[in-house]
């Protein structure tokens, strides 16, 4: 029987075990972290996504603790005049499945549960990957508390500082994007009735954007502020961020961007850089496969990054359980997803420079080209032909 091995526990990683498991296939997953833990903010589960995870039995979870926006409405970032309006109230009806949004931690918790519900034990923490090998019969992984597992497989999950990725794949280091990344989550009740809706706001200006939308069963806004900067100097994905700092960064916006930062709890706000790869020739070498952000890391402006390490873990488990041979499986995954997730990852870097743009009133006089007009929404990676 093929041992598999998965190296990380976030949400792509997680999909994958899950995904094999519903196949009657069984993947040790290894996590670094000490604890698996709630931690993260609000995500957007395109319909590509939430196909997926709603075929993996997760459809009751999401309809009672996921919002179902009505609308992804982009406005301008000083007038608040209405530039573009989608509309997603029959989401399902146009593309089989709903566009969900969602707390990070919720989903995460949802996968962990399900996953331990059919595969006890399979997850084990404290397992930060120091080293990894291959040989004829697989891959020897060595960890940092001195540890050592080996698998015939070896699914790569573990995120844009992949080790895996930078010790058989690309040695270089992640490159700084020129972005930066200003977080929050703000109690709804303590924001005027501008943020009572159900839709997801999206305001652009000259070199940012202020994306907010509900999460947490619409008793909570989560609130993501993108913008263009020379110099990103700190480190870690969850640098404290102050009020005044975002306050400046978003001098001359709408009074909204401000109401919203200051009604954030003191001390809750965040900030990170925003950092890429250049794309690999290769997710696949040997008996290894990249998975998620450790293949395809991408700027957020499609909202894509989950969705793309979900699609990823389901063509990943369908390969490996309808094509026989390993190897020849990680090769046809590796075909399939190439193509589809450069072109999301440029498309979104594209979207950015377009939302970013010096005159958001351009947005009227040019063609939508977004996630809905490329078809992004109707890819079905649990019922695809895997023929290439």
């Amino acid at each position: 029987m093929t041992e598999l091995a998965i190296v990380g526990a976030g949400i792509g990683g997680l999909v994958a075990a899950l995904a094999l498991a519903k196949r009657g296939v069984k993947a040790k997953v290894y996590e670094q972290a000490p604890a698996l833990e709630a931690v993260g903010a609000g995500i957007s589960l395109t319909p590509n996504a939430s196909r997926v995870l709603e075929g993996l039995g997760l459809y009751d979870f999401l309809i009672e603790n996921a919002e179902q926006p009505s609308a992804n409405l982009t406005r301008h970032y000083k007038t608040w005049d209405l530039l573009i309006d989608i509309q997603r109230e029959d989401a399902r009806g146009e593309y089989g499945a709903p566009y969900y949004q969602i707390h990070r931690a919720d989903l995460h918790t949802a996968l962990v549960d399900a996953l331990e519900a059919g595969v006890p034990d399979c997850i084990s923490t404290g397992k930060a990957l120091e080293h990894i090998e291959q040989d004829v019969g697989g891959a020897l992984m060595r960890f940092a508390d001195g540890s050592e597992a080996k698998a015939d497989i070896v699914v790569a999950a573990d995120g844009l500082r992949s080790v895996v990725r930078k010790q058989l794949f690309d040695a270089r280091a992640p490159h700084y994007l020129g972005q930066i990344a200003y977080r929050g989550l703000v109690p709804r009740a303590s924001l005027d009735p501008t943020w009572h809706s159900d839709e997801s706001q999206n305001l652009i200006g000259p070199g940012a954007v202020f994306v907010s939308y509900p999460v947490c069963r619409g008793e909570v806004i989560n609130f993501v502020g993108l913008a263009q900067t020379d110099a990103w100097v700190d480190e870690g994905w969850s640098t404290p961020a102050t009020k005044e700092e975002i306050l400046e960064r978003y001098e001359g916006w709408h009074e909204s961007v401000a109401d919203m930062v200051n009604a954030a709890p003191e001390g809750a706000l965040r900030k990170w850089g925003l950092f890429g790869h250049h794309p690999l020739p290769a997710f696949c070498k040997g008996s290894v496969a990249l998975l998620g952000d450790a293949a395809h890391p991408m700027l957020p402006f499609f909202g894509m990054g989950a969705a793309m390490a979900i699609e990823d873990g389901a063509v990943l488990a369908r390969c490996l359980t309808e094509l026989g041979k390993p190897s020849l499986a990680l090769k046809h995954y590796e075909r399939l997803r190439m193509p589809r997730t450069h072109m999301v990852q440029s498309e979104s870097a594209k979207g950015g420079e377009r939302l970013q743009s010096a005159d958001p009133d351009a947005m009227n006089r040019m063609t939508v080209r977004n996630e809905d007009s490329l078809g992004l929404f109707h890819y079905d990676a649990l019922h695809m032909t895997l023929d290439l």
